[in-house]
């Protein structure tokens, strides 16, 4: 038997991780998230009051479920609340190194339930994750209760199960994540080695294909959980107590810049001038002028300020911007950068920040190096020109813009994310590499991590337009997830490439993968049937990136009107059939990478995700 995903499962069909359903208005709010000191480390602690995966599965972040004790270790337990089963994880707040990690065990993970699995691993996605399982994934006697998994778990040669019988509590379990290299081992006692070689449990070395890489940015995580949902079939609670972890060092990054002197430029009062003027390090002469605000730049380096002349204030040679920050701002202020000569005819710049509406940056020769564009609050800009974002900056753009906002950024390095909070987006144009995410109204789920299956649409953010370089992304290599997320209000996608979104094919077959979301509200409803025809809806879900699967019951689902049947859906959101058979109906709204199989022995399991709804109707 292949090993089962944490995933929830449509039965013969894939493995899936579902998001919380959510319902509510067009802003959803969360409560806070509660995080928790352990191993010298913070961590957070994962809570979901709907189904999500792995699983799927209620998560209790409540100290009856996650606790920290006297002496340091920590306990996730799995509880009844009642007659809802409650399960246990806590994710690193921080991102993994190289390096070993070793967990120390207080208790018997070889006696757990064999619905009830318990774990330590360094996740990413679905295809970046380095497991070590206690579990018999809901068989009585497999042969085994533990494994270690290097995902993909499908390839060949990506996993090596055993079965451990311990005579004591305690025990060991380790994993060394080098290039190239994983080496797994488990031992009894609580050990930095084993004590004796007759302490060995078992050990396995990985060095195929699919090790992630450090800048894959993964996370460890923790957890205790019921596979598919199924409470533990000997109906008691569980604990797994994890005395110590031992983590290698986190790299440290270089200090950020600091600003030693600051600048105020404008045409409000209190600015020294309308224009800054400077020669970076690699001299490029740059200018910045604002206007219809003030503009209050940190300023590092070569730093000599002169008397402003002619509206413009020189401030020196070999000078960093670290910052920007925006203030009395509005639809018809601009800030603009010009820039000319030096080796690249580009400069860097650190952050810019704003709490209100901006209604052009234009900064064609501008790398944002440091913390990105952070509109906060009601901070939002109408038109952004943007040669690229670099070491993780991104751009977030929080606040609405009455008459749309349009993007023109040339390049987004790894690990950089344009997240637009409300929009409209009238359009958005990446004309480079692009190698990161761009989000329109959605964000990451529990696991802060974009492109796994708990990402939801917070607002239903309108996209009009957005299109990718030809080949823009046909040169990646391994990385942090990048691709496009949006909701349900968008219109024309051009990717570069043939390729649709929500088809589960990457663009170039580069790993950059366009996903559209269903809103909170996404439902379906079998609105009329009669003779051999049936009509529907759908609701919340962009149609061109959905179909419908029709299925008419009798000993079985057979799917309707005839083998291999796909629905689609028009644009009034309206789907039909005819030549039904009779019988109880049963309609699926799914994405287009779903395929339904022509008979189906069991109902597909409603996901939130890649299934998104269903309904049922008796004729």
């Amino acid at each position: 038997m292949s090993r089962p995903s944490r995933r929830s499962v449509v039965p013969a069909a894939e493995c899936l991780e579902p998001r919380a359903m959510l319902t509510g208005s067009e802003a959803l709010s969360a409560d806070p998230v509660r995080h928790i000191q352990f191993a010298g480390r913070s961590w957070t602690v994962k809570e979901s009051d709907q189904p999500v995966g792995p699983g799927p599965n209620y998560f209790s972040a409540g100290e009856q479920s996650v606790w920290v004790d006297d002496a340091g270790a920590l306990h996730l337990r799995l509880r009844n609340e009642g007659g809802v089963w409650k399960c246990a994880e806590v994710y690193s707040d921080w991102i993994a190194a190289y390096g070993t990690y070793r967990f120390y065990i207080d208790g018997r993970p070889d006696l757990l339930d064999r619905n009830v699995t318990g774990a330590c691993f360094l996740y990413a996605t679905d295809e970046k994750e380095i497991d070590i399982e206690f579990a018999r994934w809901s068989q009585e006697d497999p042969g085994f209760n533990a494994q270690y998994v290097v995902q993909p778990w499908y390839h060949p040669g990506n996993m090596h199960r055993f079965s451990m019988s311990l005579t004591g509590t305690y025990t060991t379990h380790s994993f060394t994540w080098q290039p190239g290299a994983v080496y797994f081992r488990s031992w009894h006692d609580h050990s930095v080695e084993p004590i004796t070689p007759d302490h060995l449990i078992q050990e396995w070395t990985y060095s195929g294909p699919d090790v992630p890489a450090e800048q894959d940015n993964l996370r460890v995580h923790l957890n205790l959980w019921l596979y598919q949902g199924a409470a533990p079939s000997d109906g008691q609670e569980a604990e797994l107590v994890i005395k110590a972890v031992d983590l290698p060092a986190t790299p440290t990054p270089p200090p950020a810049p600091q600003p030693s002197a600051w600048v105020v430029i404008g045409d409000r009062r209190g600015a020294a001038a309308r224009t800054l003027a400077y020669t970076d390090a690699d001299g490029s002469k740059v200018k910045i002028t604002m206007t219809g605000g003030l503009a209050r730049a940190g300023l590092a380096g070569g730093v000599r300020i002169a008397p402003a002349k002619s509206g413009t204030i020189d401030v020196g040679r070999a000078v960093d911007i670290v910052s920007i920050a925006l203030s009395r701002t509005d639809g018809a202020s601009a800030l603009v950068f010009s820039v000319s000569g030096g080796a690249d005819n580009l400069t860097d710049v650190g952050t810019i920040t704003a709490r209100t509406l901006i209604g052009k940056i234009s900064a064609g020769s501008v790398l944002l190096m440091g913390g990105g564009l952070r509109l906060t609050g009601a901070g939002a800009v109408g038109s952004l020109n943007l040669r690229g974002l670099r070491n993780g900056a991104g751009v977030l753009a929080a606040g609405p813009v009455p008459g749309g906002m349009t993007f023109n950024i040339r390049s987004i390095a790894s690990g950089s994310v344009v997240d637009v909070r409300r929009g409209p987006v009238s359009r958005a144009v990446f004309s480079g590499p692009m190698r990161g995410v761009f989000a329109a109204g959605v964000s990451p789920g529990a696991d802060a991590q974009f492109f796994t299956d708990d990402d939801v649409v917070t607002y239903r953010v309108r996209v009009d337009s957005l299109s990718l370089a030809r080949g823009s992304a046909g040169s990646l290599s391994a990385g942090a997830p990048r691709g496009l997320l949006l909701g349900p209000r968008v219109g024309s996608i051009d990717t570069g490439t043939p390729v649709r979104p929500n088809t589960g094919a990457c663009v170039d077959g580069a790993g950059f993968e366009a996903r559209v979301l269903p809103g909170p509200a996404a439902s379906i409803a079998i609105v009329l049937s009669r003779d051999d025809e049936v009509y529907g809806r759908v609701g919340d879900v962009a149609p061109e990136y959905y179909k419908v699967l029709l299925y008419a019951y009798t000993n079985a689902w057979y799917i309707q009107p005839w083998l291999g049947s796909e629905l689609s859906i028009d644009d009034d959101l309206r789907w039909s059939a005819e030549d039904v058979k009779p019988g109880t109906l049963y309609a699926w709204l799914v994405r287009l990478d779903v395929k339904g199989p022509d008979v189906m022995w069991s109902p597909l399991v409603v996901d939130g995700v890649r299934v998104v709804a269903a309904t049922t109707k008796t004729r």
